[in-house]
């Protein structure tokens, strides 16, 4: 337990926390010029969530032979990849199609274990549809953010993020379920800096660099873990909540912000009680009395 606590939460959480706000100058005026800081972002996401996760994991084997491995360093990857967006940072059409095609090769790759299962070509439409959503989740929460600020996208993600972890945990495999919740402390210390800083941004390809390591974890989910379709579709439902809330307010109100975060919670909490209602192991009860009692055991070591 300490183990997971040091390497899930602290070290991901100070690290995130320090070069974030390095790089951001929290102490600086709002004026003062930041350079760097568009590129800076997504690497320390990658950069503190890789080395979170290999503590968890013990490290890895290369080349990496399991879905979880196969995530790990596609996600680093992801943290350079989406830099591509940069080139361009205010055609959302780049960032849309850099969003969709770094998702599509981080899905497909920890996913391809099952091209035998599933066939080359559902393997392939699943791995397009997982970025084509993340682009339009990407563009949703963007847009939310441009209209009220940052604080609240860092919220957002932090508590989808959480109700991933859940799910993910509950669905049989604690290792995804720690990764997740390695993803979630080193967005929370943004929520803070975007309070303090009103010209931080996570609109740029830092949000990319989340949407593509999020939509890997459920990838890998889907592969190693029981994880049920309809808490699948609730958590997307829920990324998706930001368009409904701008549909229902053509102007900025007071009332959006909390609307759209409660809104995603409700959302995000009934797949995480699906998920629990999914999984009977939770609520067993081991005849032998020198069972561990933690239910199904992840079919994933790694």
């Amino acid at each position: 337990m300490t183990h997971i606590l040091i390497f899930g939460v602290i070290l991901p959480l100070l690290l995130s926390t320090f070069l974030v706000s390095g790089w951001w100058k929290a102490w600086a005026p709002a004026s003062a010029p930041l350079p760097g800081r568009a590129v800076a972002l997504p690497l320390v996401i990658a950069c503190a969530w890789v080395v979170g996760a290999l503590g968890i994991l013990d490290g890895i084997r290369f080349p990496p032979r399991s879905a979880i491995e196969r995530l790990v360093v596609g996600g680093g990857f992801a943290g350079l990849l989406v830099l591509i967006e940069l080139a361009r940072p205010q055609a959302a059409w780049l960032k849309g199609l850099v969003r969709t095609a770094v998702v599509a090769l981080l899905v497909g790759w920890v996913t391809i274990s099952r091209t035998a299962m599933w066939g080359h070509a559902i393997w392939l439409a699943a791995a397009v549809g997982a970025g084509l959503l993340a682009a339009l989740v990407g563009l949703g929460i963007e847009r939310f953010g441009e209209r009220r600020g940052q604080w609240p996208v860092a919220f957002l993600l932090t508590g989808l993020l959480t109700c991933v972890a859940a799910v993910l945990g509950i669905s049989g495999s604690a290792k995804l379920g720690q990764l997740t919740g390695i993803l979630a402390a080193v967005v929370g210390p943004m929520i803070v800096l975007a309070l303090i800083r009103r010209d931080f941004s996570l609109a740029t390809s830092a949000l990319s660099s989340f949407l593509a390591i999020g939509f890997g974890l459920v990838a890998a989910g889907g592969v190693s873990a029981e994880v049920p379709a309809v808490s699948i579709g609730l958590l997307a439902a829920a990324a998706l909540i930001p368009w409904g809330g701008m549909a229902l307010h053509a102007k900025p109100t007071k009332i959006e912000v909390p609307t759209v975060l409660v809104a995603a919670a409700v959302v995000a909490l009934i797949g995480v009680a699906v998920a629990v209602k999914s999984s009977p192991s939770l609520f067993e009860e081991s005849a032998d009395p020198y069972s561990s009692g933690t239910g199904s055991a992840d079919p994933n070591p790694y």
